[in-house]
């Protein structure tokens, strides 16, 4: 490691020797593949331990130092919500273990993460948890690790397709249009921006998201 470093580019160094799609001996290849996926694991591991903090609740909950204006920190995520009783959420998941599989073939891989985690349904009209039991599943690894932008990626558009049900999360990246966020909410949008329109007449909460996901009026 270098001063400057970042783990995500030494980890991609690592891959880059281990999941060589040029080696032509396939047992190398999956001696290569455990190395990689051991290393991984226990990289990834040893940054998630028991931490002695002290910071406002938020802070604390999502692990980040607002006090860190280094830029250390390169990371790509989604988050999907799906109605935990729907077989497509399964489905969902087999899928990403799918492209996975397929990226660690062709020397990519995604340092990072999938959750599944578990709520109610929210009483906000376009809020994500739509459902008495909703699944969110979220997906994140290291932008500097070649794999895991295109792993969001993925996730991104296989969310978006109309056979999916799924709906994403407003704060992380969320590429959706005007027409893929009224077929999720149908009539629940239409009441969004009737109560939107009592309080935008000066404009103050529109921008460039909310006109392109057809949020406003």
């Amino acid at each position: 490691l270098g001063a400057d470093d970042r783990l995500g580019e030494a980890m991609e160094r690592i891959k880059n020797k281990l999941l060589d799609p040029n080696e032509p001996d396939p047992a190398k290849r999956a001696a290569g593949l455990f190395a990689w996926q051991l290393i991984a694991y226990e990289v990834f591991q040893s940054m998630q331990g028991d931490q002695d903090a002290a910071a406002l609740s938020y802070a604390i909950m999502e692990g980040h130092d607002y006090l860190d204006v280094s830029c250390q920190h390169n990371v790509a995520s989604v988050e999907v919500f799906f109605d935990a009783n729907d077989s497509r959420l399964i489905a969902f998941v087999d899928a990403l273990i799918a492209f996975e599989i397929q990226q660690e073939m062709q020397g990519k891989a995604c340092l990072g993460y999938a959750s599944l985690r578990f709520t109610g349904a929210t009483r906000a009209l376009i809020g994500p948890q739509q459902w008495g039991r909703t699944c969110a599943v979220e997906v994140s690894g290291l932008k500097d690790v070649s794999g895991s932008q295109e792993m969001v990626e993925y996730a991104t558009a296989l969310a978006l397709n109309p056979n999916m049900g799924a709906i994403l999360h407003w704060g992380q990246y969320n590429p959706a249009t005007g027409p893929q966020v009224e077929m999720r909410f149908g009539p629940k949008l239409s009441a969004w921006r009737a109560a939107l329109a009592q309080f935008n007449g000066g404009g103050g909460f529109s921008s460039a998201f909310s006109r392109r996901t057809g949020l406003e009026p």
